[in-house]
């Protein structure tokens, strides 16, 4: 009897492991993960020889870069008009996020964008640290909030931008490349009123659009213009401990030539 339930229970997990993969490569059709695969060594080729953006700062090795394996993919929108919302204006999805694993970890990733001519056509790698973490972030406040939708993943001219509506109050994170302290700031955010609204990222383009004489209505602004807005978190600990540390030590000092003081008074 104990043979028979343990063998019903392993056939479950088996089965309970097959449906999710199922379910993560039904999300991406066939010839694109085809695609992605193919493109691995070539992909791998390249971080050897020192190209994508931001790899530098991974410091992988031969051997490191050989590990990596295809990791979870998503699905890339364009946000081709600014509007109210951003799930007022959703095209078909036409470019894949796919991410580059070591272990775990997503480490590198790279884009494969179906053509109007019908072709594939793949981006160069790029670090992929503050996209995986801004995905993580939007996936654990979902949780959090019983949201069982996934974000919406756009693609802007040097990054990413996620949208995630909680019931309604629609929420950011903007991932363009090269900011400095992103994993700091948005590693922190522990609710969705730290992040900015979508409404603020509106304001945002609108006011950089006008500022440049640009058409919002006619030109996918985003994807030239990156805005980059931080969450709404306050200091880190070590200013507070250093404030505290500093202020421990005034009043310290204090004490100690107050006390020297009435000794010599004595």
């Amino acid at each position: 009897m104990i043979k028979k339930v343990m063998y019903l229970m392993l056939c479950t997990a088996v089965l309970a492991c097959f449906v999710c993969v199922r379910a993560e490569e039904g999300s991406v059709p066939e010839n694109v993960s085809a695609f992605a695969q193919g493109a691995l060594c070539e992909v791998k080729a390249e971080l050897k020889r020192g190209e994508g953006v931001e790899v530098d700062r991974l410091e992988l090795t031969d051997a490191g870069i050989d590990s990596l394996e295809l990791g979870a993919a998503y699905p890339v929108h364009h946000l081709w008009y600014v509007t109210d919302s951003a799930y007022e204006v959703l095209p078909p999805v036409d470019t894949w996020l796919f991410m580059l694993d070591s272990g775990d970890k997503p480490l590198v990733c790279f884009t494969v964008t179906h053509e109007e001519d019908g072709n594939l056509r793949r981006s160069i790698p790029r670090r992929a640290g503050d996209v995986a973490l801004a995905i993580k972030v939007m996936e654990r406040l979902s949780r959090k909030e019983r949201v069982t939708d996934a974000p919406l993943i756009f693609g802007t001219a040097s990054g990413f931008l996620l949208v995630q509506s909680f019931n309604g109050d629609e929420r950011v994170i903007t991932v363009p490349g090269g900011v400095v302290g992103f994993e700091r700031a948005y590693g922190r955010v522990r609710s969705i009123n730290q992040l900015p609204t979508y409404k603020e990222l509106v304001d945002k383009l609108r006011e950089s659009a006008v500022r440049l004489d640009d058409d919002l209505d006619s030109l996918n602004y985003i994807t030239r213009n990156d805005p980059w807005l931080a969450p709404k978190v306050g200091p880190s600990v070590w200013p507070v401990v250093a404030v505290g540390a500093g202020a421990a030590l005034v009043i310290c000092t204090a004490a100690f030539v107050l006390n020297k003081r009435n000794r010599m008074g004595d």
